[in-house]
């Protein structure tokens, strides 16, 4: 599992606001981070705060970028 079936959505949302250029390095960038932390602390909910956090900050980098 590469996301928590809950964040699809949120996820697809968020993508949406990253340049075309870069969504597809976000979507490996997120994978990667919840792949890490849930294999490290099989903690889901973790899994989720972390790979959501840097998701957030991938879309505020591009948002920044693109002003």
């Amino acid at each position: 599992m590469d996301h928590h079936p809950h964040d699809e959505q949120w996820i697809k949302e968020q993508m949406q606001r990253i340049r075309p250029k870069w969504r597809a390095r976000a979507s490996e960038l997120y994978k990667e981070k919840f792949i890490n932390v849930y294999a490290i602390d099989k903690d889901e909910s973790l899994a989720r705060i972390e790979a959501n956090t840097l998701l957030r900050s991938l879309v505020d980098k591009s948002i920044k970028v693109s002003l």
